[in-house]
This record gives C-alpha cells, sequence and structure tokens, in this order.
C-alpha cells in the first residue's frame, strides 16, 4: 500500500544542511567566478581570447603558477652577466594582479612623461640595430609590438622585449645571470608561468614600469642587457 504523501518521511537534519551548504558553496563559487572573469577583463587584451572560455583556460594555468621571486629554476649560461652597474630600484614592489594571462601591474603605473621616454628607449635600441631588430607583432601578447630579431633562431619567432601599453610594464627575456641581478635589485619579477607554461622561457621577466623619466635609464639598461642575451644566441 503506497504512502500517502503526508506521511513521508522528513530528510535527516545532517541531509539538509548539507544541501544548503553544497547551495551556499556553488553561489559563492559563482559571485566569486563573476567577480574574477570582470577584474580579469579590465586587464585588457593579452594572450587569450577575452571570453569565458579564454578566462577558463587561465584559471587553469593560474594553479600552475609558481614564485615570481624565485631564480633557483634560471640554470647556468653567459657568465657574470651584464648589469653589474645596475642600482637598486627605490621603495616597494608594485602590486601584480594574480592572472598570468595577461600579466599587468595593478599599481604604480607608468605616468605619461615616462611611457612617452620608454617608448623612445624602445625607438632607439632598434634605429641602432639597422638589419638586426625591429618591430614584430608579440608572439605572447598577439595585440602589442615587439621588438625581435630578424632572420635568425631564437624561438618565440625571435621576441625579445615588449611593453603594455596600458600600464607601462614591459616583458623582457633576459640571461640567467642578468635576470638574477633584476629581480634582486627590485626592478622585475618572473612571470608565473616562466619555464613551466604557455611555452614561456625560464628568464622571461616582468619589468615594472617606470615611475619617473629618470627611471627610463636603468630600464634601458636592462633592455640593452636584454638584446645583448638575445645577439649572444644569435650568433652562436
Amino acid at each position: 500500500m503506497a504512502r500517502r504523501p503526508q506521511d513521508r518521511q522528513p530528510l535527516p537534519t545532517a541531509v539538509n544542511v548539507g544541501i544548503a551548504a553544497l547551495g551556499l558553496a556553488a553561489a559563492a563559487t559563482g559571485i566569486w567566478a563573476l567577480a574574477d572573469y570582470r577584474a580579469w577583463r579590465a586587464l585588457g587584451v593579452g594572450g587569450l581570447p577575452p571570453t569565458w572560455r579564454g578566462w577558463a583556460t587561465m584559471t587553469r594555468l593560474r594553479l600552475r603558477m609558481t614564485d615570481p621571486l624565485a631564480t633557483a629554476g634560471f640554470g647556468h649560461g653567459e657568465g657574470p652577466g651584464r648589469l653589474a652597474d645596475l642600482t637598486d630600484r627605490a621603495g616597494t614592489r608594485p602590486r601584480i594582479a594574480p592572472h598570468p594571462i595577461p600579466h599587468r601591474q595593478q599599481s604604480d603605473h607608468a605616468p605619461p612623461a615616462a611611457k612617452a621616454a620608454l617608448a623612445k628607449a624602445f625607438d632607439d635600441a632598434v634605429a641602432a640595430a639597422p638589419g638586426t631588430l625591429a618591430f614584430r607583432p608579440s608572439h605572447f601578447e598577439k595585440h602589442n609590438p615587439a621588438i625581435a630579431a630578424i632572420d635568425c633562431c631564437l624561438g618565440n619567432h625571435g621576441e625579445i622585449a615588449h611593453i603594455h601599453p596600458s600600464d607601462g610594464s614591459m616583458h623582457m627575456i633576459m640571461s640567467p645571470a642578468d635576470a638574477s641581478t633584476v629581480i634582486a635589485r627590485g626592478w622585475g619579477e618572473r612571470h608565473g608561468l616562466a619555464g613551466i607554461g604557455f611555452a614561456l622561457p625560464p628568464t622571461y621577466l616582468m619589468i615594472y614600469a617606470p615611475r619617473t623619466v629618470g627611471e627610463v635609464a636603468e630600464i634601458a639598461a636592462i633592455l640593452a642587457a636584454a638584446i645583448g642575451h638575445a645577439m649572444a644566441i644569435r650568433n652562436s
């Protein structure tokens, strides 16, 4: 004989609590995902499509990120490096967004005069090496121009360095010794996926945006070291 609806036993209290907890967890996850997606989109384009699918790919990669100040995995090469005279960067490091792609600063953005001086430093570096360096679309960023070596097999389509117009930060590929110096003296940090994901070289560094025109001179020296590293590989 079938039970009447009023005869059915209520679910145990523990089950009701579990269902409620799962509902709250799902709601909290959804709220976090929407907020994080919007924060990610606000960083601008770079490397992944600005869609939910791009965000999902970025989120999976995010789980693989490593310590951006660690230098143990840089390996060896090219002796003592080219940046022995690099001075310490004053103040604290900028705040970096937790998303690996695009990799951007969230504080201490370059003011217009510093951005203009930085762009000139990049232009001057390319102009000083006609037939050797040129601007090409960034292999990594997809949208920004990058300094690249012409007619050589460096990997990464010859890319050496590029600027992020939104904040004035940069990415550069350094020698192991110079990468260690840049990090130690406060001018930059490793990309969280460098050497482990998205085909980024181990010494793929973010160089922090210049806060003043005066800081561009130090960044120009870092750029020269990145170019020197690329030319050493090209000529080896």
